[in-house]
């Protein structure tokens, strides 16, 4: 959700930035669309250590330090 409110902010402070150092550059929605892909490769591969980190630990384990 963050990424899609974040495209067009992204998109006018770029255009904006590129107008005042006076540069042409075309750019699409290519840049995007990598950056957010791999935003949430990072958060699944976060997300997906975690899972595996805490379904391997023994309940038991957990319950005995509480």
């Amino acid at each position: 959700m963050a990424f899609v409110i974040s495209i067009p902010i992204a998109w006018y402070a770029m255009h904006e930035w590129l107008q005042i150092l006076l540069t042409e550059l075309n750019y699409n929605g290519g840049c995007f669309a990598g950056a957010g892909l791999l935003a949430i490769l990072i958060a699944n591969v976060a997300i997906g250590y975690q899972s595996i980190k805490a379904s391997i630990v023994n309940p038991v384990d957990s319950l005995k330090s509480e």
